[in-house]
């Protein structure tokens, strides 16, 4: 029997006996696997199980990152949208069909599953078996129930993954849910970035804070970016999306998933958070960029706002050229709340990006809550059906 379809109690007694060593990724534990241009499928326990499989042009060696799609989406949908951007970084991108995803034979499988965690890990022995993937550069990204999967995967097999991707997942005490456990997700070993909206309506911001608490009790290299008024929509709502895109492409170069010779990210300077009262007249921020090797009148510097209702990108207006520049906000006359700004540089090849908070009281000094603006369950970039 497959140790990885084992219940997830014996996972975790298993550890990383099942994973660190004799359970290593083994490409000839799939001998029926089939791949078609994109796509790849295979047979186990009865199951197909069929993904996406997307590689840069050259001979590699190449780094690698599964992508976990949630339960709203599906790997031909939101895994493979990513994928055609992540690919041109240079990784090979390989997306698995989960147990979530909207009529699945498997049933009771969601999320932080037992055979999630398993086919997580044929995709490792998959990508082991193209001989053009450097298995020590290999990341595992996941969003919403992907997320949870990711989370126990890492926890499971502390040993694999370069470093991790949690997008609006967390972790729970409670037994019998498709969130991943306090004690799996303590065996974390893999550097993580975790980034949530902090009005996600779909999984709580306080389950992301708790992974945060354990990593950093343990000493695991980790960052939680927060979007102040951003839903469980982040990484397809076309304000923050390509934002959340950027963040994964700089902690691969942290984490030594990307590795650029000779190349250092560029450098941003924000202000620090700033209150302001509704209705008050624009007033020029200043920030500095700079880069090593590029002269910071090549940069290429933009921005994004996690609360369009608040403070629409069209409302600020970057200025200035060199290593000084400036931002003008304009909040939408009468709106007060809070929105995070993000301001990323880029080189052509790595980029950084840095945020600072924008808070806007109303007359009476008061920051009130973000109207949160709820998509259908379901629906493409909603939250996922629980």
């Amino acid at each position: 029997m497959n140790p990885a379809r084992l219940p997830l109690p014996c996972l975790l007694a298993l550890g990383a006996l099942a994973f660190g060593g004799a359970r290593a990724a083994d490409p000839s534990r799939i001998s029926n696997l089939r791949i078609d241009g994109e796509r790849w499928s295979y047979e186990a326990a009865g199951h197909t199980i069929a993904g996406f499989l997307l590689t840069p042009k050259g001979a590699g060696p190449f780094a690698a990152v599964i992508i976990n799609h949630g339960k709203g989406g599906r790997p031909e949908d939101f895994s493979l949208r990513w994928a055609r951007e992540v690919v041109q970084w240079g990784l090979v991108c390989i997306c698995p069909t989960l147990t979530h995803v909207a009529g699945t034979a498997i049933q009771g499988q969601d999320g932080a599953s037992a055979e999630n965690i398993a086919r997580i890990d044929d995709c490792f022995a998959i990508l082991a078996g193209l001989g053009s993937v450097d298995r020590q550069r290999v990341a595992v990204v996941g969003h919403s129930m992907g997320a949870f999967a990711t989370i126990a995967f890492c926890g499971t097999a502390p040993t694999h993954a370069r470093a991790a991707v949690v997008c609006a997942g967390g972790v729970t005490t409670r037994e019998g849910v498709a969130m991943p456990p306090v004690d799996l997700a303590a065996r974390i070993t893999a550097p993580t970035l975790i980034v949530h909206g902090t009005v996600d309506g779909a999984v709580a911001p306080p389950t992301s804070a708790q992974l945060e608490r354990l990593l950093a009790q343990r000493q695991i290299a980790c960052r939680r970016v927060l979007f102040e008024g951003t839903n469980h929509d982040l990484p397809t709502n076309p304000a923050t999306r390509a934002t959340v895109l950027a963040l994964i492409r700089e902690w691969f170069v942290d984490q030594g998933v990307l590795a650029p010779a000779g190349n250092t990210p560029p450098t941003v300077a924000l202000p620090a958070d700033l209150t302001i009262r509704v209705d008050a007249p624009p007033a020029p921020l200043a920030l500095t960029v700079g880069d090593r090797e590029t002269s910071p009148e090549e940069l290429i510097v933009s921005v994004a706002t996690s609360y369009p209702r608040l403070l629409p990108a069209a409302n600020i207006v970057m200025a200035g050229s060199g290593a000084q520049r400036t931002l003008q906000v304009a909040p939408v006359p009468g709106e007060a709340g809070r929105t995070t700004i993000f301001v990323t540089a880029s080189d052509g090849q790595l980029v950084t990006t840095r945020s600072f908070v924008l808070s806007v009281a109303d007359a009476t000094g008061v920051v009130p809550p973000p109207v949160v603006e709820r998509p259908i369950p379901g629906r493409r970039g909603g939250p996922p059906k629980k």
